[in-house]
């Protein structure tokens, strides 16, 4: 795995994906969610995928792996937790 990133290669969420799974665990199914609140949910996210996945392979480098593997995810879990 080349850890070097293409900045051609942004991460990105699809609005209609996450409207979808916060629909499905709304108990009012007539709850709406406002453009901008989607917006923001989807900048969010993308954010703290984008900021662990630059973490996890900061760990990987840290121990001369030229891959990351389970157990670097498994070391950020716990950060990843107190961070959301």
């Amino acid at each position: 795995m080349n850890f070097n990133q293409d900045p051609k290669n942004k991460t990105t969420f699809s609005e209609l994906t996450i409207e979808a799974m916060l629909k499905d665990n709304f108990q009012n199914k007539k709850t709406r969610i406002p453009k901008e609140t989607l917006t923001l949910i989807t900048e969010y996210l993308r954010l703290i995928t984008e900021e662990g996945s630059k973490r996890i392979i900061s760990i990987a480098k840290t121990e001369e792996s030229s891959q990351v593997d389970i157990s670097h995810i498994e070391q950020y879990l716990p950060q990843f937790l107190l961070d959301i």
